[in-house]
């Protein structure tokens, strides 16, 4: 039996839209920013990841090879400046029992001006020093209408949104570039 990950990406990178290729086939066309691309079923294993500016022939702009491992969803968030675009790979076990609905923040800021990102939903913290690339553990939500803001470590808020929780989903809830982008977060739903 094959054994299958998930693979999605998400548009935390300052362009105009970026091309995702997996072994060097298109997966993505045009990400934008604050976008998440729809997850992808496949066979665990190793694939080359290769970013390209959209908008043209463009060279390669970032190349890796990133293992995909079985019962695994993995959010890919592309991040960078057309000069120097990376990745942060954001994985979430499927094996876990998770308790829905649940959330889950993740931190892909990284301008050099915020270290460590506080969360807060409501007034109340949830997530404390959250460094770049690093992701909450899951939390259980009640179904409903929340604030979420993020704070830098001088208590300033630097990004801040409204989240509509749903019965019975996983979100997850990014942080990038002054904005908390939320997605459902769970792949075989």
């Amino acid at each position: 039996m094959t054994q299958v990950g998930y693979l999605r990406f998400f548009g935390g990178a300052h362009v105009d839209g970026v091309d995702v290729y997996v072994n060097d086939m298109l997966m993505v066309g045009q990400l934008a920013f604050g976008a998440f691309s729809s997850f992808r079923r496949g066979a665990a294993g190793v694939f080359k990841i290769d970013l390209r500016l959209s908008g043209g022939e463009s060279d390669v702009n970032f190349s890796e090879m990133v293992s995909i491992m079985a019962d695994t969803a993995y959010t890919i968030a592309i991040t960078g400046s057309t000069t120097d675009l990376n990745i942060v790979i954001i994985p979430l076990d499927l094996r876990v029992d998770l308790h829905l609905p649940s959330l889950r923040f993740a931190n892909i800021v990284a301008d050099g001006r915020h270290g460590a990102v506080d969360i807060a939903i409501d007034g109340h913290d949830v997530a404390r020093a959250l460094m770049f690339g690093e992701a909450s553990d899951n939390m259980q939500i009640m179904p409903g209408t929340y604030h979420a803001a993020a704070y830098n470590e001088n208590a300033q808020r630097i990004a801040e949104t409204t989240l509509k929780i749903e019965g019975a989903t996983s979100y997850i809830a990014i942080v990038a570039g002054g904005g908390i982008f939320m997605a459902d977060d769970s792949p075989t739903q």
